[in-house]
């Protein structure tokens, strides 16, 4: 891992490790600093994200409730770093999302010499890419997606402008239909493109977390080789409270009226899929019992690491170290840290409890009328 790890980092001689610790935070969910292997990009360089309080556990506890509800979530894992005889800290690493290598679970194929695919994987993020890697299907030129489109499997190597061509106008076709009157229709709509539990589940804990990057930012959807869009979840940072600009209340939905979300949620079949699908999984992992659970059981698991990355880190608690507006949002030690995150699962799973059937307004007659109108 040593090796590994300082490879990774060698051709940053001009960082020390404190600018290092500073960019990458290291005031998890336990004070922890993050090493995810996603800041190694497609385009391998280092990206120096911020991370809050909650996202360590956070990540872990995203990943294993969608592993245990059926759907493709990245592995992590924690690790103790030494570099160099020097220890430095407890990490945690994430599993890329990637296509068309070796290991990965994405089985997507692309053959460049005759210009065909399998499947593609696309995410819409900041756009800071090259423009090989920028794709502009019909929610980009209609400006209905704030954020641009990038192609992610086949990359530019892997690349011809006839495979970007042939996908941008296939996830065109997509998006032409769900934005269409005929969006919900059995023949020609929506739910001939998607697979619609995975769509769901996405939905369900984004929302569940107050995860609002989803949908415009580190938003990865893939097509199967079956044919159909899923979703993969993606990036927590911002989650659980973790904005660093201000508070995020937990009483308010947002991604139903959001990019794909807002035509998906006028059809009250899948509004009637994501209020069932709750109640479901309300009952297991969306309960405060496992949830809690869970927390309690990896703080134990790590153990005398967390005293070990203390030791190391915990001088990031203090108050010039904040990334959190107004600075009271900054845990001071790990117990406030823990008690934050749990106060937050406890209102945000209180309001949807209370407020899940309020989802059903998106598909009232009153904002869907015109839409059946001309499709009957």
């Amino acid at each position: 891992m040593r090796s590994q790890i300082f490879n990774l980092i060698k051709d940053q001689t001009t960082l020390s490790w404190e600018q290092i610790a500073a960019n990458i935070l290291v005031s998890g969910i336990l004070g922890f600093l993050i090493f995810v292997s996603y800041m190694i990009s497609h385009r391998g360089t280092i990206y120096s994200k911020k991370f809050n309080v909650s996202l360590v556990v956070l990540t872990v506890l995203t990943s294993m409730v969608m592993t245990v509800i059926g759907n493709n979530s990245p592995n992590v894992r924690f690790f103790e770093l030494v570099l160099n005889g020097e220890y430095r800290g407890l990490y945690l690493a994430t599993e890329m999302i990637t296509a068309g290598k070796e290991g990965s679970r994405l089985n997507l194929q692309v053959n460049k010499k005759d210009n065909t695919f399998s499947g593609y994987a696309l995410r819409l993020d900041w756009g800071d890419t090259e423009e090989a890697n920028k794709l502009y299907p019909f929610t980009n030129y209609t400006t209905r997606a704030k954020t641009q489109h990038e192609l992610v499997y086949p990359g530019a190597k892997n690349s011809t402008p006839e495979l970007k061509e042939a996908i941008k106008n296939e996830f065109s076709l997509f998006e032409k239909t769900l934005y269409s009157y005929d969006y919900n229709n059995e023949k020609y709509g929506y739910k001939n493109y998607i697979d619609i539990d995975s769509f769901v589940d996405y939905f369900l804990i984004n929302e569940f977390t107050c995860n609002y990057d989803a949908g415009a930012l580190s938003t990865y959807i893939y097509k199967d080789i079956d044919g159909k869009y899923k979703m993969c979840v993606w990036d927590f940072n911002s989650a659980l409270d973790a904005y660093q600009e201000s508070a995020m209340p937990t009483d308010d939905f947002r991604l139903n009226s959001g990019l794909w979300y807002q035509m998906l949620f006028m059809d009250s079949d899948f509004t009637d899929r994501v209020i069932t699908r709750y109640a479901e999984l309300r009952k297991t992992v969306f309960s405060e019992e496992y949830l809690f659970g869970f927390i309690d059981d990896t703080i134990e698991y790590l153990g005398a690491a967390m005293d070990r990355n203390y030791e190391r880190w915990g001088y990031t608690f203090n108050q010039e170290y904040d990334l959190m507006h107004p600075t009271e949002r900054n845990p001071r030690d790990y117990d406030e840290a823990i008690s934050q995150m749990k106060d937050f699962i406890t209102k945000r799973i209180a309001f949807m409890d209370e407020n899940i059937e309020s989802l059903r307004q998106n598909s009232a007659e009153s904002k869907t009328k015109k839409y059946n109108e001309v499709s009957d």
